[in-house]
């Protein structure tokens, strides 16, 4: 049966018993914390016209994760993280733009990745793996561990390792890259982070079991509090370029939140530099309204839409054009649904992103999501994107999640 393992998924998570950890025990000075997640989804996606870029029009798909985590405190000093999950995601459905927060494509080893068909649909891999040693203001982790160098939320510029797009509203689990970091604090406010990031080569649709060292990354960022704002510097290597950056996050007036991150990058191994910067601005009322504005500039995407086919096909940006911005908006409208819109816009084809998010709390463990993508924008034509977002589908999601 096509939806034999999706539905298997789905009957594991019903007749299990949710509670807030299925295993958690002390022994000692040790601790061990089991806990799992069920994702259902089904979804359906239609093109306003024949898209050259993909096979179908419309298609509608059913597709689940199951994911299992493991937090061991060895000690005062050591930890070690697991994190695995089974996914089962038809094939037709990998590039569909509903499906960016199941964040399979990170640059990492395919070596934990084990496939149950030829055709990729369903297979186990090991999201984390890492151990942690901790010894006063020193922390030292190494393993397979998500990464995030961003302040600012829908566009991260600084983020460099397995990205979220500005339209993923779940972000719980951050996909986890092959690294090696060292945390040090310098003071109560201060701290510099050392770390070195395995790349790998791409190979058809996953990535090598070998690392490639001209892929491989390697970075040092140091942070400071002043006053009300946090600000940091980072400098290194991210996969054949040179980056020099910086970030600001903080409060003005105490009113206003501020988020501005950015970095200047070229190119080892050919001519070209650019250069991407994100500024947000944010605030949250009493009564859960919060509203976010940021602007983006994209030095990698391109000056005129004819160029727009080249950039896609390099595989790098993940934004095409250079400028954007993006406006979003969350509110409860009882304490259990809670409602979130964003409206992503490109400046340079005038084509536009409309998402809305709704999640309703069932249960302590269990909710519901509807999400639903509207874009906008001129329709591809004769194999020439003629605008970004008029290149989507529009797509609706309905997902079940239960926490066990």
């Amino acid at each position: 049966m096509k939806y034999l393992p999706f539905m298997v998924m789905i009957c594991v998570a019903l007749f299990s018993t949710p509670i807030q950890a299925y295993y958690e025990g002390a022994f000692g000075k040790h601790r061990i914390d089991l806990q799992g997640l069920l994702r259902g989804y089904g979804f359906i996606s239609h093109y306003r016209e024949a898209n050259p870029f993909y096979s179908d029009q419309t298609s509608a798909n059913l597709a689940g994760i199951l994911r299992m985590t493991s937090d061991v405190e060895l000690g005062k000093s050591w930890r070690f993280e697991l994190n695995a999950a089974q996914v089962y995601l038809p094939r037709s459905s990998l590039n569909s733009q509903n499906n960016g927060d199941l964040s399979l494509g990170a640059e990492r080893s395919d070596i934990f990745d084990i496939n149950f068909s030829d055709s990729r649909e369903l297979h186990l891999f090991l999201d984390r793996m890492a151990l942690a040693w901790r010894r006063n203001n020193i922390d030292v982790i190494a393993g397979r561990q998500a990464i995030n160098l961003s302040t600012t939320f829908y566009f991260t510029p600084n983020d460099f390792f397995a990205p979220f797009t500005a339209q993923t509203f779940y972000r719980v689990y951050k996909p986890g890259v092959d690294a090696m970091r060292l945390e040090l604090g310098l003071g109560e406010f201060s701290q510099l982070s050392l770390m070195t990031v395995l790349g790998y080569q791409k190979s058809q649709d996953s990535w090598g079991k070998r690392p490639d060292i001209e892929r491989s990354s390697s970075l040092i960022r140091w942070s400071n509090v002043y006053a009300d704002m946090e600000v940091a510097f980072l400098a290194g290597r991210v996969t054949e370029r040179n980056i020099l950056g910086f970030s600001m996050q903080g409060e003005l007036f105490d009113w206003l939140g501020l988020r501005l991150e950015g970095h200047h990058a070229d190119f080892s191994s050919k001519d070209g530099t650019y250069q991407r910067v994100s500024v947000g601005i944010e605030h949250r009322w009493e009564n859960t309204l919060e509203l976010r504005l940021e602007v983006f500039y994209n030095g990698m995407g391109a000056d005129k839409v004819s160029a727009y086919q080249a950039e896609r096909l390099t595989g790098t940006p993940q934004y095409l054009a250079q400028y954007y911005t993006a406006f979003g908006a969350g509110y409860e409208i009882t304490p259990l649904l809670l409602a979130q819109v964003l409206a992503v816009s490109n400046w340079l084809d005038q084509s536009h992103l409309f998402a809305a998010n709704a999640v309703y709390s069932l249960s302590d463990e269990s909710e519901m999501a509807v999400y639903i993508v509207l874009p906008n924008g001129k329709t591809p034509d004769e194999n020439r994107i003629k605008s970004e977002f008029g290149a989507y589908p529009i797509s609706a999601t309905l997902e079940f999640r239960t926490y066990f």
